[in-house]
């Protein structure tokens, strides 16, 4: 029987990737040193605590269980899991749950999907990315390099094929990477109780075959 990749969600070490895709941490480590600087000085944690009020505290809570579906459809297909953002200087700013830098890099086999901090008590909440219109993501594999201070204290959720929260504790330098589909909803959420870092990055289609050539190696890792 042959393996499906695109069910599961893998843990593959950045040095790996970084083999195969140089681009990719051309892209990271100088971002990588600008958070570290960052996460040095508390007074952006400061400020991104000070802004968690009473809902977006519901919301990371609802991080860590099965999500109420019809509520985060709700969310997604009228944009209201957006929020204004507060710009705190250097191209960073304060969003919902995390604090994000904007400024994305142009690649050209890969999209580069965003740029997050998220500190103590930072989230994303339940999503799917599912295309209610034309504008929202196309299917394909996502790759979300990250970095965490401390392990054991963030991590990515995800609902299984039989609708069980899954839950993959983060690892310092890994990438948590997985298949976006477009017949279903693949709905998946973060959380962390510590600083945790990522980039994300979309692989155009035709690194498809590299991208499980990759995956299926990682799982001998």
């Amino acid at each position: 029987m042959t393996r499906d990749l695109r069910t599961e969600v893998h843990q593959i070490p950045l040095s790996v990737l970084f083999s195969s895709f140089p681009e990719l941490q051309a892209v990271w480590s100088p971002l990588h040193q600008v958070w570290k600087g960052l996460c040095a000085n508390t007074s952006w944690e400061n400020r991104f605590e000070e802004s968690q009020d009473t809902e977006q505290k519901i919301l990371f809570a609802e991080t860590q269980d099965i999500p109420d579906v019809e509520k985060y459809q709700r969310l997604e297909q009228l944009g209201q899991e957006q929020r204004e953002a507060v710009e705190l200087g250097e191209g960073w700013f304060l969003n919902r749950g995390k604090i994000s830098y904007p400024r994305l890099a142009w690649l050209p086999s890969f999209e580069q999907r965003g740029v997050f901090w998220y500190p103590k008590g930072g989230y994303r909440e339940w999503h799917s990315n599912f295309p209610y219109n034309a504008h929202t993501d196309r299917a394909g594999w996502r790759i979300y390099l990250v970095d965490v201070e401390e392990e054991g204290k963030s991590g990515f959720q995800y609902l299984n094929e039989e609708g069980n929260c899954i839950h993959c504790a983060d690892r310092k330098g890994y990438a948590n990477i997985f298949w976006l589909p477009h017949d279903r909803f693949f709905w998946h959420a973060v959380f962390s109780r510590t600083n945790r870092f990522s980039c994300g990055f979309h692989p155009l289609p035709h690194l498809n075959a590299t991208m499980n050539e990759i995956l299926l190696a990682g799982s001998s890792l």
